[in-house]
């Protein structure tokens, strides 16, 4: 169990300059919804909004939790930030912060469908920066 849950996504289906998602949802050991809110997720980059050039695109990090998870082509339910697949350059993260301890079982990602090679594809799931699973996400379609 753990208070921060960070998302580190570490690769994309093929795109050189974006990443992106459409829904998460979170479980506990029972097998129900853990609650996530805007207000208890950050990320970095946080959208495609800090590039110089883009100012209000609605691709932000809210839109994961907006229980659209299968738009898969409008961007007003949609999430979007600059990527860069160089060694050197640091992954995208997501992070959800819970006041109370969270016992995670089963973590559901809607991968970016309106270009999927945007979508992620290889990441880590971390709780409380212990590495916990560290592998694939499916490529929408």
């Amino acid at each position: 169990s753990g208070y921060v849950l960070q998302l580190v996504m570490l690769s994309t289906w093929g795109d050189e300059h974006y990443l992106g998602l459409c829904g998460l949802e979170l479980y506990d050991a029972a097998g129900d919804i853990i609650p996530l809110t805007v207000d208890r997720l950050s990320a970095s980059p946080s959208s495609i909004n800090e590039l110089p050039e883009v100012s209000g695109d609605p691709r932000t990090v809210d839109k994961l939790v907006d229980g659209h998870n299968s738009s898969l082509d409008d961007p007003a339910h949609l999430w979007l930030v600059p990527w860069s697949p160089s060694p050197v350059a640091p992954p995208v993260r997501l992070f959800a912060h819970f006041d109370t301890p969270i016992m995670l079982s089963l973590l559901k990602i809607w991968n970016y469908g309106r270009t999927p090679s945007r979508g992620v594809s290889e990441f880590q799931l971390l709780l409380d920066d212990l590495v916990i699973f560290h592998g694939f996400a499916k490529q929408a379609p």
